[in-house]
């Protein structure tokens, strides 16, 4: 796969984007792209384990999935959302706030920032298709993606979500998604819309698919996790969505 690294600048919000876009061998015009968002990684401390190369930055830790979509002829993008400076992190916020409202400013930079970020891969003639794309992402990230999806479902032609489970999803939002969880988490109540009652059942646009593989953990959803089992699942499980949805 082809790697291009691109640290955007929002000048509106003052604001850095860093963004890295793999590539298939063979581009050509109009690529089925995915958009990726990342978890959140960590504070401050972390941040300068990652600027000095202890550590790999979040945007750049989801390489088992950007292989696997660049070899299906896919570009994967992947955007880093939280950066040096920032000082209204997850580790800031009340745990035992309703996380739905407390990580409500974070999903809004994160739409704020995909939306920027395909504003200026326009103008780099990839041969991107990101009138109508892919968007996943894992933990916060995979929240991120929800929200956006909620407000700009159009765009979006399948949703994919790693372990995010604190923002809801529409159940107007006429989405296909496939959402895994991990056996060291739980999903928010309300994060899926229920289907009512029998008497008093709801209209749901939603088309879901919902996977547990059995040794699936939180942070198994990017390169650091250790279970290679279930990355060959996910990506196993993507494939078949893709086909079927």
């Amino acid at each position: 796969m082809i790697t291009k690294e691109f640290d955007f600048f929002d000048s509106t919000r003052n604001r850095k984007v860093p963004v890295i876009v793999y590539l298939p061998k063979n581009i050509t015009d109009n690529i089925q792209t995915i958009i990726y968002n990342p978890g959140y990684g960590g504070g401050q401390e972390a941040f300068a384990e990652y600027d000095n190369g202890i550590r790999t930055w979040p945007y750049k830790n989801n390489t088992y999935l950007a292989r696997f979509f660049t070899e299906k002829s896919y570009a994967f993008i992947s955007i880093q959302h939280d950066i040096i400076g920032d000082e209204d992190g997850l580790e800031t916020l009340d745990p035992k706030a309703i996380q739905a409202i407390a990580r409500r400013h974070l999903w809004e930079r994160g739409v704020e920032n995909v939306l920027f970020a395909i504003t200026e891969l326009k103008k780099q003639n990839l041969g991107l298709n990101l009138e109508k794309f892919i968007l996943g992402g894992h933990s916060n990230g995979g929240d991120i993606s929800k929200y956006f999806a909620n407000l700009y479902a159009d765009k979006v032609s399948h949703l994919i979500i790693c372990d995010g489970r604190r923002c809801p999803i529409s159940p107007d939002a006429n989405l296909k998604m496939l959402m895994f969880e991990a056996n060291d988490t739980s999903t928010d109540a309300g994060v899926i819309p229920d289907e009512g009652t029998q008497e008093n059942p709801k209209r749901i646009n939603l088309e879901w698919v919902i996977v547990k593989p059995k040794n699936a953990l939180h942070q198994s959803y990017d390169d650091d996790g250790q279970e290679v089992d279930v990355k060959q699942q996910v990506c196993r499980t993507i494939e078949w969505f893709l086909s079927c949805f």
